[in-house]
């Protein structure tokens, strides 16, 4: 039995929001190449090494993360790869300070031995606006 994407995607948050990084790195395909974009400038990783240190400085400046429920979402998918798309509202504090937003995620997902596997990875945080999708 295959896990949907949406199922995968659950996965990440819950490893991410728990710090489990070897979770979230048995996440990431082992036979592509890794595309892996943040939410800063900095925040660009294209092999497993590299992303273990995002995670790591990402949990050392982070604390109290929790996703609530997953809004919007589009998956496509076919027999080899899939894409999911969707917004998540979360909740962190940075900076002794609790912060309130909303992140946008994109997953392009690769099949590998039967099991969905990341290759792709875009996460952005909105600026402030009115209105909103």
């Amino acid at each position: 039995l295959i896990m949907k994407p949406q199922h995968l995607i659950e996965d990440f948050l819950n490893f991410y929001a728990s710090k489990n990084i070897n979770a979230l790195m048995n996440m990431f395909s082992k036979n592509q190449d890794l595309m892996i974009m943040g939410t800063s400038l900095d925040e660009c990783y294209q092999n497993h090494e590299e992303l273990k240190k995002g995670f790591e400085r990402d949990f050392t400046q982070l604390s109290n993360l929790s996703f609530e429920d997953i809004e919007k979402i589009s998956i496509l998918e076919n027999e080899e790869q899939a894409s999911v798309f969707f917004q998540v509202p979360v909740n962190f504090k940075t900076e002794n300070k609790m912060q309130y937003s909303r992140l946008r995620y994109f997953f392009g997902l690769v099949k590998e031995s039967n099991a969905w596997k990341i290759a792709q990875l875009l996460v952005n945080m909105p600026t402030e606006g009115t209105g909103g999708c």
